[in-house]
């Protein structure tokens, strides 16, 4: 009667299986939890034995502060959103936020990124405490290597770190004047002396660039200057305070950026110790490259240096673009990146998952499933780099939704919801990219190496207690980094681990003569899914 059942279609799993899966699910959630301190977002620092991860949540989108107000230290947040937009990972940028407090780095924390999580979670897990506990100049000239096998996402965080670290300004001592309202100021102590900024004259005036001479440097080191000050819909940013660490050839290059209902108008030189032919040269090409643009469109901005003025070029460029940062923090108006996830690869990607997710219930034709497979394998696997994987699962269930991770979600679902209604192994058979490729590899020859029933016995009493082994070393937080080298990686070719691809290669060869040998007597992410549905 059962089997009468199971041949006529989908049928609602029994209260034993449902029973594992929940069981399943708590014991990945605990992971989730030993390793990020996070579960669907929530904070349980004091359950993490690593101090927390990468996250996908929502965070700021510049560079901001958090004063002595609402902080019993002298605690500063650097969002790097905005100030590392340009530099790249693997996918893109790679945002991180990095607090200091007292001086010293306390936490370093990863934004929404487009990373492959397999490979970001490993460079993020073995950077993110490198700087902790040192002094904001100890961080900037401590020299950390790239984590093999991840080098893209590796040097996409140390460099974002290093810039979060270069505009790192100490929280001054309150004035007692209130601010205006709108504008943010950084004071010194009453006692210094204001030194008030000389600009160049209007953009709409006649300036001589080749008889200008360049400001001269401050008479007073102690300056009280306000980074940014407001009236109706002119905002002014003043990089004074804000870029005092971006240096030209012979020191910090300010300048004043004015931005009118939203658009850049002006931006203005301040006082500095440049050589002046070399400055005049620089600033005289560049100040109106950002002229008539939103903050936004400034911001996205590429601008190259001018040839035989590079240094102060440079600075007046990276002050500029962080006035622009300032500008949006200053307008609490962050950014929003809309329908960025819906690139070509992530519409093809969700195409392909469906098609495997839904046509095999409906056909069984050998032609499409051949097609289906080479889809997988060469869009969800070396294109998408998509698959079901232990780093993908804690992901999820450690920072919940989001939409840069739907497919994976997606897949996962069909993991572990499919095989509750009737379909069990449905994902390691039809979706999954390496068990598509063995089975691709299978087709090769059709000659087999036989396999004993005892010796099947033997591999597959190594696959359960192999599993239990690696779910011990998650839970106790011995050893989270085995999961790097699940071999789904492999199709990360550009990024993945040596030892990882060579593995992979061995196990495509030997599928040619033993159908599906990792699926069947190594992949812990599908003995997962198989005690989820009972069928160890």
């Amino acid at each position: 009667m059962e089997d009468e059942k199971q041949k006529g279609g989908l049928h609602i799993a029994g209260w034993r299986q449902w029973l594992m899966f929940l069981l399943c699910l708590l014991m990945m959630a605990v992971a989730a939890l030993v390793r990020d301190g996070k579960l669907f977002g929530h904070e349980f620092a004091w359950f993490s034995l690593r101090g927390g991860v990468a996250t996908v949540s929502a965070a700021p989108s510049s560079l901001y502060y958090t004063d002595k107000t609402s902080s019993p230290s002298d605690t500063v947040v650097i969002n790097t959103k905005i100030l590392g937009k340009d530099i790249q990972g693997f996918n893109g940028p790679v945002p991180l936020e990095v607090t200091i407090v007292d001086g010293k780095v306390v936490n370093v924390r990863a934004l929404p990124n487009e990373e492959t999580p397999d490979f970001f979670h490993r460079a993020f897990n073995e950077l993110r405490t490198k700087w902790n506990g040192l002094t904001v100049s100890q961080a900037s000239n401590l020299k950390v290597d790239a984590v093999s096998g991840a080098t893209y996402s590796s040097n996409a965080i140390i460099q974002n770190v290093q810039l979060a670290l270069k505009n790192y300004k100490p929280l001054p001592v309150k004035a007692p004047q209130t601010p205006q309202t709108g504008s943010a100021t950084l004071s010194a102590p009453q006692s210094a002396k204001t030194v008030p900024a000389q600009s160049v004259p209007d953009s709409s005036s006649t300036f001589d660039f080749h008889h200008q001479p360049a400001p001269s440097a401050p008479k007073s080191p102690a300056v009280s200057v306000a980074t940014s000050r407001r009236s109706g819909d002119t905002l002014i940013v003043n990089t004074t305070v804000l870029g005092k660490e971006i240096q030209g050839y012979n020191g910090p290059t300010p300048v004043e950026v004015l931005i009118v209902d939203g658009k850049v108008v002006e931006v203005r030189a301040l006082e500095n110790a440049e050589t002046p032919s070399f400055f005049n040269r620089a600033f005289g090409e560049l100040r109106t490259k950002w002229n008539g643009k939103t903050v936004s469109e400034a911001s996205r901005l590429k601008v190259d240096a001018v040839s035989g003025a590079t240094y102060s070029s440079n600075a007046i460029i990276q002050n500029v673009q962080a006035a622009l940062c300032h500008a949006q923090s200053a307008d609490a108006a962050p950014v929003q990146q809309k329908g960025s996830f819906f690139t070509l690869k992530f519409i093809v990607g969700l195409l392909v998952v469906l098609s495997a997710s839904i046509l095999p219930l409906f056909i069984k034709n050998k032609t499409y499933q051949i097609v289906q497979m080479v889809l997988n394998v060469l869009v969800l696997g070396f294109w998408c780099g998509l698959f079901v994987s232990y780093t993908s699962i804690l992901t999820f269930l450690s920072s919940g939704f989001s939409w840069a991770y739907f497919v994976i979600i997606l897949m996962i679902l069909v993991a572990f919801i499919y095989p509750l209604f009737g379909k069990k192994q449905f994902y390691c058979a039809h979706v999954c990219p390496f068990g598509a490729l063995q089975q691709l590899m299978g087709h090769c020859s059709k000659k087999k190496i036989g396999i004993s029933v005892k010796l099947v016995k033997v591999l597959n009493w190594f696959r359960r207690i192999l599993w239990a082994v690696l779910m011990v070393c998650l839970w106790t937080g011995v050893f989270f980094e085995w999961m790097d080298y699940e071999l789904f990686t492999a199709f990360l070719f550009q990024t993945a681990s040596p030892v990882v691809i060579g593995c992979a290669v061995a196990v495509a060869l030997l599928a040619i003569f033993i159908p599906r040998p990792y699926c069947r007597f190594v992949c812990p992410t599908g003995t997962l899914i198989k005690v989820s549905e009972m069928s160890m």
